[in-house]
């Protein structure tokens, strides 16, 4: 996984979208080209568990989102791993 850390006060959030509807917002804590690194949140989902997620990050003007779907690799106390299907 190619892995960039972010520093605190510059981590993307991510939107979690389950089944159509917005299930939460999560602090990234790694992105890479093909997966992303979720601070642990007040839900969580089972490995193979497909959402969509939405990119903001602030820009100077506007904020720039990104949509994709994704797949839970792995998930436990430190975080939620997710493989997405398109790059970032």
């Amino acid at each position: 996984m190619d892995k960039i850390k972010h520093d605190e006060n510059k981590l993307p959030v991510v939107k979690v979208f389950y089944r159509g509807k917005q299930a939460g917002m999560y602090y990234a804590r790694r992105v890479g080209n093909c997966s992303v690194v979720l601070r642990h949140g007040a839900i969580s989902f089972p490995v193979g568990t497909a959402l969509t997620v939405q990119f903001r990050r602030l820009a100077k003007r506007n904020s720039v989102r990104k949509q994709t779907m994704a797949i839970v690799r792995h998930n436990s106390a430190s975080g939620m791993l997710l493989s997405l299907q398109s790059a970032i």
